[in-house]
């Protein structure tokens, strides 16, 4: 009777031990899945900014290169209307040194 009672209490420190190993073993794979987890959702995000950012500068390249043209635009339309409002003024000069060198 004693003797079967150590071997049960063999058997469950036998149990318990396996019971240790395997929830020690599990502990580890579920660690390990957990980087491999976290690694790829920062892999994850990393490439989702990236791409984010490049459409961003993209955008705002699209959006410099329009206000270039535009301001290119409106000074084309200055520059001409400038040379029209001086057209005059530069006959007149021009009459008034041709008269001052003609002596009139």
């Amino acid at each position: 009777m004693a003797s079967e009672l150590v071997n049960s209490v063999i058997e469950a420190e036998k149990a318990g031990a396996q019971a240790i190993r395997e929830a020690g073993e599990k502990a580890a794979q579920l660690k390990a899945q957990a980087a491999s987890q976290a690694k790829q959702n920062v892999d994850t995000l990393r490439a989702e900014a990236l791409s984010e950012a490049q459409a961003i500068s993209a955008k705002a390249k699209a959006k410099a290169e329009e206000i270039l043209r535009e301001a290119s635009s409106q000074a084309e339309k200055g520059a001409g209307k400038i040379k029209e409002e001086t057209k005059p003024k530069t006959l007149q000069a021009a009459r008034a040194v041709v008269d001052a060198v003609l002596g009139r």
